[in-house]
């Protein structure tokens, strides 16, 4: 197939997806992600070989594909089967919640505060782990800590067990438990860390099709308006917490928990756990997006 045939290709895919991309450029990006995925090759060297081919088992699983992502509204991460997240690959299926953006940018935060403070050797409970992205991410970036992470869905739990595996990673365990329930009582940590479900019941028949029909609702949404997690969490985390030496003047939040823009609410609810001190941080489009508590 020449270089020519390629483009066509492409072209007609792309085409075939714009009535579920924003527009032109994400329909291309789509296709030539697709592409990349069926023939298990780079997008140079597509363009660079002339003896790539289709077959027509290869044709009819791109069809699939293709009805699968514009009738049926199957998130492209889904059909990909991986995403990119802290330098890891992530496998996903569903309807395990497919890491977001957002989340990655806090994960990086968080890893450069601690990478800055020294304070390398550590352990950290990541709560509502679902695929294991936060966990994993934390603990490849810092080999001699320990992370155990939690879920209450026996699939994230199993997922998340694949992708320590995928990734190679050795220093993380995962449990199923609802929060702390099925934690020992003298389980204690470092960080305790989440991206617990906070949309309001009521937002979930707003989300985009995509999300709505194919990721869990107990993943996306919680009870109390989407705050019934953050007061789980505010509440027992104390409990687990022990006093944290930081070898240098820098100070790290002990809880890191990730919020939506809708949840407002939160500000309201801090003060009444007497934390020392807590800090909201905006992502980059200037969004509430993660809270730092220091106990």
């Amino acid at each position: 197939m020449h270089k020519n045939s390629i483009l066509k290709l492409i072209s007609t895919i792309a085409h075939q997806l714009e009535p579920c991309c924003k527009d032109k450029i994400n329909a291309e990006q789509e296709a030539w992600w697709l592409l990349e995925k069926l023939t298990n090759k780079s997008k140079t060297w597509l363009l660079t070989n002339t003896e790539a081919s289709i077959s027509a088992n290869k044709q009819a699983q791109l069809t699939q594909w293709i009805t699968d992502r514009v009738k049926h509204n199957k998130p492209l991460a889904y059909i990909l089967g991986s995403v990119p997240f802290c330098n890891l690959e992530i496998l996903v299926k569903p309807p395990i919640l497919i890491p977001r953006p957002e989340t990655e940018e806090w994960v990086s935060w968080l890893i450069e505060q601690l990478k800055q403070a020294n304070f390398t050797k550590f352990t950290a409970l990541d709560l509502c782990c679902g695929s294991g992205c936060i966990g994993l991410a934390i603990a490849k970036a810092f080999p001699k800590s320990k992370i155990i992470g939690i879920d209450i869905n026996i699939q994230a739990i199993n997922l998340s067990l694949e992708n320590k595996a995928h990734n190679k990673i050795e220093n993380i365990e995962f449990i199923q438990s609802d929060l702390f329930q099925n934690l020992p009582s003298n389980f204690s940590y470092d960080l305790i860390i989440s991206n617990p479900p906070y949309l309001a019941k009521q937002e979930l028949s707003q989300l985009d099709p995509e999300v709505k029909n194919w990721e869990d609702h107990l993943a996306l949404a919680a009870q109390d308006e989407g705050m019934y997690f953050y007061h789980k969490i505010f509440k027992e985390s104390p409990k687990y917490l022990v006093p944290i030496n930081i070898p240098t003047n820098m100070s790290i939040p002990q809880i890191v928990v990730e919020i939506g823009p809708a949840q407002k609410a939160i500000e309201n609810i801090l003060p009444s756990y007497k934390f020392k001190k807590f800090i909201l941080y905006k992502d980059m489009q200037h969004q509430d997006r993660w809270v730092g508590c220091w106990i």
